[in-house]
Formats: structure tokens, sequence, C-alpha cells
């Protein structure tokens, strides 16, 4: 299994090399589910005094097009800055928050229910 998700592109240490996929590795139709699974694993939702937050880790590779994707999908603009070995991938408020949150998981079947539960129910 290990050597099917390596030649797949997921490869040991996936957080400090991947890259954000080509149209012909995602096309365009999928790229909203694939977002949504660099979520469930590199990324986080959480709430402060100041409101909601969500996140995601990993390379300027992978975060700098993802950023571009997201803002053309959403209108929302992450800020993207470093964070010891990795960039993470930041954005506050609960109305950019939410938007986002909305477009990841619309029509999703397949996602971490414990990131979804704490999006819908704030659990």
């Amino acid at each position: 299994m290990c050597d099917s998700l390596t030649r797949l592109g997921c490869p040991t240490g996936k957080t400090f090399v991947t890259r954000f996929p080509t149209p012909d590795e995602v096309p365009d139709n999928l790229l909203v589910h694939y977002i949504r699974g660099v979520f469930d694993g590199d990324g986080s939702l959480y709430h402060t005094t100041n409101g909601w937050h969500v996140n995601f880790a990993g390379t300027i590779a992978l975060l700098d097009p993802m950023r571009d994707y997201i803002h053309q999908q959403t209108g929302v603009r992450f800020g993207i800055y470093p964070h010891g070995k990795v960039y993470m991938m930041k954005v506050g408020g609960n109305y950019q928050v939410g938007h986002v949150m909305e477009w990841i998981y619309k029509d999703a079947t397949i996602y971490m229910e414990r990131k979804y539960n704490l999006f819908k129910n704030g659990e």
C-alpha cells in the first residue's frame, strides 16, 4: 500500500515535499476534493476569541497555487507565512472561514468526520 501511495504522489514526508497537482494529475472538477484531502491531512480549523480560523501546512509549491485557486473559487484570500520547516496558509474571520468551509464540504461524501463536525457543530 505504501508503494502504491508513493507512486500516486503521496510520498513519505508529504508535508515537506508536496506540490499542487497539474490538470493532468487532478482535473479542475476534482480540485476541491483534493484540497479537502489536504485540509484533512495537514489543515486545522479552530476558534479563538477573535472568531474562526482555518489553516493548511505545506510547501510554497503546494500552498501558493492552492491559495490562488481558492481565491478564484471563493473570493477569500489566504496569507502564507513561514512556520518552522514548512509554511502555513491561514485565514481568519467567521464569514471568510465559513465561506471556504462550505465550499470545501459542498457535495462531499468522504472527509474526516472530526473536522467536518467541528465545522458544522463547533464540536
